[in-house]
């Protein structure tokens, strides 16, 4: 338990997007330090694999060409490949995209190993 430097109440907690900290619920003073998510901070590339799409089911086709940007027809295409690549893109992307493949119960794989 820490205490306020200035009027002795006990701190509390205080964490936003990217900073952490503690304030004093009495007098507020606070001390507080920036904190990154390794998720914003990742430069690495990553692929996303369709593991279960089908050419024939117009929601696979629709999600995995919202996904990779392609038409109805191109995505059908990828569609017929086995475990085809849908997207290549930065940790913070690749998170909203399975995302929405988890939504959607569609099987992917990311290569390499997702660490989040």
């Amino acid at each position: 338990m820490f205490t306020c430097e200035k009027c002795g109440a006990v701190l509390q907690k205080l964490q936003g997007d990217s900073t952490i900290g503690m304030i004093c619920p009495n007098c507020f003073w606070s001390v507080v330090s920036t904190r990154i998510s390794p998720i914003l901070l990742d430069e690495t590339d990553f692929h996303v694999y369709l593991k279960n799409g089908n050419p024939k089911d117009s929601k696979h086709i629709k999600v995995v060409s919202k996904i990779s940007g392609k038409n109805f027809l191109s995505t059908r295409a990828t569609l017929m490949q086995a475990e085809p690549l849908i997207f290549i893109g930065k940790a913070t992307q690749v998170s909203e995209i399975k995302e929405l493949l988890d939504t959607n119960q569609l099987i992917y794989n990311i290569r390499p190993d997702w660490p989040y």
